[in-house]
């Protein structure tokens, strides 16, 4: 954004009246749902060149960008659903005498399990099910396809598993029975099936698909000694739903950049998204010639874009700008040592940034404050800071706390907490609810969720 406060017609494309000047102002919101529909009015997928998309607007990269955002923030749900799902299964476990038994659990927690790397016990459970009385029909059909299946099946090893290929056309579930009691689970397995198989076409077709409602909705009950009935509800959820939705997000990024070479960027970073081996560009246009893959976003550049799809060392923007600032790029044990200095550093730079901003021309320091790209700035260093950290150091919750969750885990949390707007003024109680602003992106409140989770256990 620098260079845009540099030469503020860069900005042009993007500040069209109607539409496409709307679904950017949704993008610079985080508003995601209304940019992804809005640009998809007056996106053509084509095989333009970037040069050639600015009298447009740029809907198609606007559009792929909201999808791919989308898509991520679902990515990360799905992992925070499944440790705490793992967490509140194990926890009534190993408390029986707390809870009410529970039958519908079996298939629950041993298909999470499964999903979650313990493949033996998963495997049990699952067998366990498919044998036990009072089991649902679906379920128990599912429960022994899933586990004949496992491994070797391609479609369910990419709806569960981590197969990185689609699923063929052709491939099936089976007839599986339907009943009233996983009458919403039953829908979205199908519609869980056309998105690994890549068929974007099939997984709309069967209308909108309920994602409110539970896999299964179990209610238990006990008469207690005095004679007053005891009633609790278990709302059974596959994580995986949120794991198709967020690949469902990458197929239309996929379909927006209609595979435009100088659109490569967004198209791996959909497949990413979408669990499959991405083809990357060779290299990553300058921030002036690809300005619309970065604008109203925390990215530093294309280029950082393109070097952290795939990047699970230190993040680019501390690598690059540590040449100069060598306290950005030291080792995560040495940030961890003196975490202050790290942010007092990121402090400094922020601070270097704003009179840089301010002293280019005299409407600087109005652009800073009004679109925040000194904090925004601020926040890129403070979150890298925190996946730095993270990727370095054991600092994620599973089975059990992580090893280095109170010497690393904490200090990364308290880094995403620095990044966070305290108080958001987005334009719509809807974000407002969800704390989402231009500078709260969804992934950023998301990353700070999983951190919240892995140090501060549910049971």
């Amino acid at each position: 954004m620098f260079k845009v406060v540099e030469d503020p017609a860069r900005l042009e494309p993007m500040e069209k009246q109607g539409t496409v000047g709307n679904a950017w102002l949704g993008l610079y919101h985080n508003d995601l749902g209304l940019a992804a529909s809005s640009f998809g009015t007056v996106c053509t997928p084509s095989q333009k060149s970037y040069a050639d998309r600015a009298a447009d607007g740029f809907p198609c990269i606007g559009q792929a960008r909201a999808y791919i955002e989308k898509g991520r923030a679902l990515a990360q749900g799905t992992e925070i659903d499944r440790v705490a799902r793992r967490q509140f299964y194990r926890h009534r476990t190993e408390r029986p005498e707390d809870v009410l038994p529970s039958v519908q659990q079996t298939f629950f927690e041993g298909l999470n399990l499964l999903v979650s790397g313990e493949t033996s016990r998963g495997q049990e459970l699952l067998a366990a099910y498919t044998s036990a009385e009072g089991t649902d029909p679906l379920l128990a059909a599912l429960a022994k396809r899933i586990g004949e299946g496992w491994g070797s099946d391609p479609l369910v090893d990419r709806i569960w598993g981590s197969a990185s290929a689609d699923a063929p056309a052709d491939a099936t579930l089976g007839d599986l029975p339907n009943s009233d009691a996983t009458a919403a689970y039953r829908a979205r397995i199908t519609f869980m099936e056309a998105v690994a198989k890549g068929d974007l076409d099939a997984a709309m077709g069967g209308g909108r698909v309920d994602t409110n409602s539970a896999d299964l909705l179990e209610k238990l009950s006990r008469t207690e000694e005095s004679g007053e009935t005891f009633e609790v509800s278990l709302f059974h959820f596959d994580s995986m739903f949120l794991r198709s939705l967020a690949r469902l997000n990458g197929l239309f990024a996929l379909k927006a950049t209609a595979g435009a070479p100088e659109l490569q960027l967004l198209s791996a970073e959909a497949e990413v998204l979408l669990g499959r081996t991405p083809t990357l560009p060779a290299s990553a246009p300058s921030i002036e010639e690809g300005l619309a893959f970065v604008v109203f976003s925390d990215w530093l550049s294309p280029a950082d874009r393109l070097a952290d799809l795939t990047n699970t060392g230190m993040p680019s923007s501390l690598a690059r700008l540590g040449s100069g600032s060598p306290g950005l790029s030291i080792p995560a044990d040495q940030k961890l040592s003196d975490l202050d200095a790290f942010i007092r550093l990121s402090n400094d730079l922020k601070a270097q940034l704003s009179t840089e901003i301010r002293g280019v021309r005299p409407e600087g320091g109005s652009m800073d404050q009004g679109i925040g790209l000194s904090d925004r700035f601020l926040g890129r260093l403070l979150l890298d800071g925190a996946i730095d950290i993270q990727r370095a150091k054991d600092v994620r919750l599973e089975a059990d706390a992580a090893a280095d969750m109170e010497s690393a885990g904490v200090p990364a949390r308290s880094l995403l907490e620095g990044a966070l707007d305290k108080n958001p003024s987005p334009p719509s109680q809807q974000l407002r609810n969800a704390r989402i602003s231009f500078r709260n992106d969804p992934t950023l409140l998301m990353e700070l969720a999983r951190a919240n989770l892995d140090t501060k256990r549910p049971y």
